[in-house]
């Protein structure tokens, strides 16, 4: 077995090569880990963990291949869509970006323990296909996107953590992108929705840094939560924001009033006017068309094991 750790040296604040380099140091020198296989690979570029995780796959078909994708959600997207359809490949991910938030499904888990997540076993997990892309945690389509599009503006700042360059994001949002037009099918049946503020389709359960908007979400329960939210007032999204920010807006009827919630196997979203923003696990996209669905059990995921 190789142990590949990809490692993208712009996600967070800092290139986080050497803190790994000198954690897998100390691991080799224990007996039960100094023959282990490794390699690590610093990123150059967008799509670069792609590329070169396909590379690897399609070179090395015959062996059984383990990717760590170290960094943010970007990185992770980046790794799957990377590995996907290789059944010697799985992935797991050290959480070193400015957005970690895959990893909160797994509440009892440590993914920047390396000797956890080499002794961890592979499990398959579901994803989220939109327009032929992976997603491994939440697609979010309209304001929410939007939301991530902004966000990247702001994450570099100095002292600007993820969570509140989502909350910066959230703010510029807040002017232009209160309301889209669109048709929306639900496993092919249009739903009579045409301005809405957000939709998700939703693997994980949080996004944004701090935003559960799926708080009961499961990865390889083979469902595909999806929300779509109505347009409302700037008012009355701010008075709702905090209940759906923790996570808590499921048992508030009065803002239930303005979320339908499906659980289906396919979702379309169809613009009626300009291109929609939508997002892959904070990665941006614009396209008038949208077609997102659930892919079950398609890729084989390393949770660290629990001492």
């Amino acid at each position: 077995m190789k142990h590949i750790f990809i490692i993208n040296p712009t996600a967070g604040k800092k290139n986080s090569c050497e803190v790994i380099k000198e954690k897998l140091n100390i691991l080799l020198q224990e007996e039960k880990y100094k023959d282990i296989k490794y390699e690590i690979y610093e990123t150059k570029g967008k799509n670069d963990a792609t590329n070169f995780a396909r590379e690897y796959c399609e070179r090395e078909k015959d062996e059984e291949l383990r990717f760590y994708a170290c960094g943010g959600d970007g990185t992770i997207n980046e790794v799957v869509n990377g590995i996907y359809g290789y059944s010697n490949a799985s992935f797991s991910c050290y959480p070193c970006g400015s957005g970690n938030d895959f990893v909160k499904v797994f509440k009892d888990s440590d993914f920047t323990d390396l000797k956890a997540l080499i002794d961890g076993e592979k499990q398959k997990i579901d994803l989220i296909r939109v327009n032929g892309k992976y997603c491994v945690n939440i697609t979010n389509v309209g304001f929410d996107a939007a939301v991530a599009y902004n966000m990247t503006k702001f994450k570099n700042w100095p002292l600007v953590t993820g969570k509140s360059a989502y909350t910066l994001g959230l703010i510029k949002s807040l002017f232009s992108e209160m309301k889209h037009y669109a048709d929306i099918y639900i496993d092919g049946n249009k739903i009579d929705e045409k301005g809405f503020l957000l939709g998700c389709a939703c693997n994980g359960i949080c996004c944004g840094g701090s935003y559960y908007c799926n708080p009961y979400g499961k990865v390889d329960d083979g469902i595909m939560d999806c929300l779509v939210v109505k347009h409302m007032s700037v008012f009355k999204f701010l008075k709702m924001v905090k209940k759906y920010q923790n996570g808590t807006y499921l048992e508030d009827e009065k803002i239930m009033q303005y979320i339908n919630v499906y659980k289906p196997q396919n979702m379309k979203i169809i613009s009626l006017k300009k291109d929609i923003k939508y997002g892959l696990d904070g990665e941006t996209y614009k396209e008038k068309e949208i077609n997102i669905e659930l892919a079950k059990e398609c890729i084989n995921f390393i949770k660290p094991c629990v001492k």
